[in-house]
């Protein structure tokens, strides 16, 4: 099991929440940014970097509220 403490910020429309060290395996930073906020929906994209600047995407996710 890992515990990763997110530290977390908000600007230019997105929040976002993140690791400030390398953390597991992957020996990569970590974060999540909520982007797209509106009142019945975001979007949530979960990235890695090796050096904390250069961000990958690893998944997307639209969310909706339903009806």
């Amino acid at each position: 099991a890992n515990y990763w403490a997110l530290v977390g910020s908000a600007a230019d429309g997105e929040v976002t929440f993140g690791t400030s060290t390398r953390v597991d395996r992957d020996d990569a930073f970590k974060r999540m940014v909520f982007s797209d906020i509106e009142p019945d929906r975001f979007r949530w994209r979960w990235e890695f970097s090796p050096d904390g600047m250069t961000w990958s995407e690893r998944w997307a996710i639209d969310y909706r509220r339903r009806a």
